[in-house]
């Protein structure tokens, strides 16, 4: 089967899953495990793109104008690789204490609005740059992980893809990342098995 080209998926439902699936093919045998943060400004690209696919970023600001304008630094970058290891291990329930901590601590680097006085007028002014943009993102695993619908994150039950999500479904009954890729894929599979039997 013809896969096409990996792109950021914004399938998890929350901004804690959307990062982890920002590490694609994690368990097709047959291809490499792709990491879409290492491209040049990964995370940047992420959260830019989700702004136009997610829900969850309608309750944060947009990115500030220098955020935008400045690449993504040595240190980001390898904050946004822990806080999705972490997220996986959280996953995995074999999180260790020093993990916690040290995503308790990156969530203190929140968003937030700051208010300033120019010219006798005041003004909001938002700090969402990319280190506060994990900040968010380790909110949102904090509050995914200590609810009770983290019993409803799923894997998707596509063999080869790995992508993990919140079933919010009724009755809690959802077994694709999305059915118009592996959904289908599998209708498709299972149409040729029913053809080649009869």
């Amino acid at each position: 089967m013809n896969y096409p080209k990996l792109g950021f998926v914004f399938y998890g439902g929350c901004a804690s899953l959307d990062l982890y699936n920002t590490l694609r093919r994690r368990k097709d045998p047959k291809s490499t495990t792709q990491d879409l943060l290492e491209q040049d400004d990964g995370l940047k690209k992420w959260f830019l793109e989700a702004q136009k696919k997610a829900t969850w970023t309608s309750s944060i600001p947009s990115l500030s104008e220098s955020a935008i304008s400045q690449q993504v630094s040595d240190k980001v970058q390898s904050q946004a690789i822990q806080i999705r290891g972490i997220i996986e291990k959280l996953i995995n329930k074999n999180a260790s204490s020093h993990e916690i901590t040290k995503l308790n601590v990156l969530a203190q680097l929140r968003p937030h609005w700051e208010l300033s006085l120019n010219d006798g007028l005041l003004i909001a002014k938002n700090t969402l740059d990319l280190e506060a943009l994990l900040g968010y993102v380790a909110e949102d695993c904090i509050q995914l992980f200590t609810s009770n619908i983290s019993t409803n994150i799923k894997e998707c039950a596509q063999d080869r893809c790995g992508i993990v999500f919140l079933d919010r479904s009724n009755g809690a009954k959802r077994n694709w990342c999305s059915m118009k890729t592996c959904g289908n894929r599998a209708k498709a599979l299972r149409s040729i098995e029913r053809k080649s039997d009869s």
